[in-house]
């Protein structure tokens, strides 16, 4: 399988037992609730759960950008799909009680093909978000759509696997980074029907994963920016 082009990066997150040659490898999956849990309950036996257990609900509010003439969302109809995105991180105490969102955010850029991805992220304050995007060389940059779900992950101690399920995702309308957490889905445009699983994994996955997912079909081609996107243009009601 080809490699994916080198990235200039600020910062690329790689596990503490990556080999030098290993490369990311992504797999999505759309799933109703029951094979979900199924998944879920398989997976749970073998890794553990990254969530704060004060605060063990979270929330994922990514905010996605692009240019004049949209070259990221096209950039899905060719060989490597581009993303520049700002992700926002929000927790609960439980089901139901008041959302609060993290003081800081990460601007990220994405490659992805044939399975294999290349992500970097850089932490930022909100309001530091505008002057890093306006020296983009893609500049200038607008917000074109702000997805909103809930999210549960799964690694393991090295890093090398990581599982996370996306449910109730909504796609909105942009939404201002940094803002209260109550304005998430002021202006909801589609929800999304499934549950969102990905599995993230450096080097082989281990056979008890291969056997929890005998059966499901990768959604190879699924993105949520591209979805989103026409729900944005007005392809999706």
């Amino acid at each position: 399988m080809a490699s994916l082009p080198s990235l200039e990066t600020h910062f690329i997150a790689v596990p503490r037992r990556a080999r030098e040659h290993e490369q990311q490898h992504e797999h999505k999956y759309l799933l109703g609730a029951d094979a979900a849990r199924a998944v879920w309950a398989a997976a749970s036996a073998h890794l553990q759960r990254l969530e704060d257990p004060a605060r063990p609900v979270g929330f994922v509010r990514t905010t996605y950008f692009d240019t004049r003439d949209l070259a990221y969302y096209r950039s899905a109809r060719g060989p490597i799909a581009r993303r520049i995105r700002v992700r926002e991180y929000a927790t609960a105490t439980a089901a139901g009680e008041p959302v609060q969102l993290s003081e800081r955010c990460f601007l990220e850029e994405k490659r992805s093909a044939n399975g294999l991805r290349q992500k970097t992220r850089l932490l930022l304050d909100p309001q530091e978000v505008a002057g890093h995007l306006a020296r983009h060389p893609d500049a200038p940059l607008a917000p074109v759509l702000t997805t909103w779900y809930r999210r549960m992950s799964l690694g393991d101690d090295g890093e090398r696997l990581r599982i996370t399920l996306d449910d109730g995702v909504c796609f909105c309308s942009p939404c201002a980074i940094g803002s209260l957490c109550t304005d998430a889905t002021s202006v909801v445009l589609a929800h999304w029907p499934t549950m969102v699983l990905e599995i993230k994994r450096w080097g082989d996955a281990p056979a008890w994963l291969s056997r929890a997912m005998r059966g499901q079909e990768e959604a190879a081609s699924f993105s949520k920016f591209s979805e989103g996107m026409l729900a944005v243009r007005g392809a999706r009601h």
